[in-house]
């Protein structure tokens, strides 16, 4: 059976009283929930593909992934 996996991109806006400097989703989710920022998603989903093994391959890699995590 063919592995399938996909690809998803959203966009979530920041309002803080200090530049955004990279925190990981765990530091921005605390901030918006519990901290001091407000936060909001902004068009939910702006893409949501299913990639070819190829692409997939390439794009776990990307990220400093092993394809081997996803079973390829």
């Amino acid at each position: 059976m063919k592995k399938k996996i996909y690809r998803t991109i959203i966009q979530y806006e920041i309002l803080s009283d200090v530049p955004y400097n990279g925190e990981n989703l765990s530091d921005i989710a605390y901030e918006t929930f519990e901290g001091s920022w407000s936060g909001e998603m902004q068009n939910p989903l702006i893409l949501n593909e299913e990639l070819t093994n190829k692409k997939a391959i390439e794009a776990i890699k990307n990220q400093g992934s092993s394809p081997e995590f996803f079973g390829f």
